[in-house]
């Protein structure tokens, strides 16, 4: 969302009306561990981390022998990664560990497990081992690097805990002659479950009924049309079919390395430059048919058919070449 012109109307009392129209008791399951496209996109919310930098430091977890494999689509998890939860719970809870433990393997199948920590360590007896010498590694993990294995921890071992319960109000405002209804989730908490480590959004205090004069009102101007972070971006990707766990990070880079986007440094917001708005206009009108999303996500199952040795590759690659052949406007390029 871009910000326009703050109007400040410091001199005018206006009332707000509240309207509590309903509350009700939510019974919620933890999210599952990290895939690479929520560990990028919550990486990049909560740490403001770029996704080349959550990759890159991923990438030394993995060798550090502190995470698991960091590019994955599946939340699967082993038994040795229950195994894990369980006894990072024993060691938090004592005999009442078993009060907060809901083992779960989150699916079947797939080549690697969710993103999960390699042993019962959070980050700050991980922190304090590095401290006081009795764990060395060939590379010393940075605040990023701590950080990072911070969220894929509390996330992982939230997902193996029990549910949570809170309040959940739905209210209208009335604002002059604007009204809006909007659910709030209120730090009301009745059973703490697996929010005692990782809360997967903000709660609100919970609003009460009621008309209440407001003496500063700030206006706002905001964009039909929202920008992205580079984490909605990833989210869009998995969500439409678009990319794999290895190329999410390297096709932002690629848009930024080219100068195709810039990133917001205030709000993290990509905004098309007006070199990757022309190319995409020219490549849009002269190749729409191998530039859509939907010929991408299509080139990428075939490429997902042939690892899984249900096409080869030849096949894939000499089809590929004739529709190229065939293309018109490509005159100039072959000369």
């Amino acid at each position: 969302m871009s910000q326009g012109k703050e109007d400040e109307k410091a001199n005018d009392s206006t009332t707000l009306k509240i309207e509590v129209l309903g509350e009700e008791r939510i019974k919620m399951n933890p999210l599952p561990p990290f895939t690479t496209d929520t560990m990028i996109s919550e990486a990049n919310k909560a740490l403001r981390l770029s996704a080349h930098e959550v990759m890159a430091l991923a990438q030394d977890l993995f060798e550090l022998g502190l995470i698991t494999y960091h590019r994955t689509d599946s939340t699967r998890v082993s038994s040795v990664g229950i195994e894990i939860a369980k006894e990072y719970l024993k060691k938090l809870k004592g005999d009442k560990w078993a009060d907060y433990f809901v083992p779960r393997s989150w699916g079947e199948g797939g080549a690697h497990e969710a993103i999960r920590p390699t042993k019962p360590i959070s980050k700050d007896e991980l922190a304090r081992l590095l401290e006081e010498g009795e764990i060395e590694f060939v590379r010393t993990p940075t605040s990023k690097h701590l950080s990072l294995y911070d969220l894929i921890f509390r996330r992982f071992v939230a997902s193996q805990m029990r549910p949570a319960e809170y309040l959940v109000q739905k209210v209208r405002l009335k604002f002059g002659e604007l009204s809006k209804e909007m659910e709030i989730q209120t730090d009301v908490i009745y059973e703490q479950g697996f929010m005692e480590l990782y809360l997967p959004f903000k709660l609100d205090k919970p609003l009460p009924s009621g008309e209440f004069e407001i003496s500063v009102v700030r206006s706002y101007k905001r964009r039909l049309v929202p920008l992205f972070t580079q984490g909605d971006i990833v989210a869009l990707m998995r969500e439409r079919g678009i990319g794999r766990p290895s190329t999410y990070a390297t096709i932002i880079s690629k848009l930024q390395s080219r100068k195709y986007v810039i990133e917001s440094k205030r709000f993290g917001k990509l905004i098309p430059t007006e070199l990757g708005i022309n190319i995409f206009n020219y490549l849009s009108e002269k190749f729409s048919n191998m530039v859509s999303e939907e010929r991408t996500r299509s080139l990428e199952l075939k490429m997902d058919s042939v690892s899984e040795g249900k096409l080869k590759h030849s096949e894939v690659i000499a089809e590929l070449y004739r529709e190229i052949e065939t293309l018109e406007g490509l005159e100039d390029y072959r000369k």
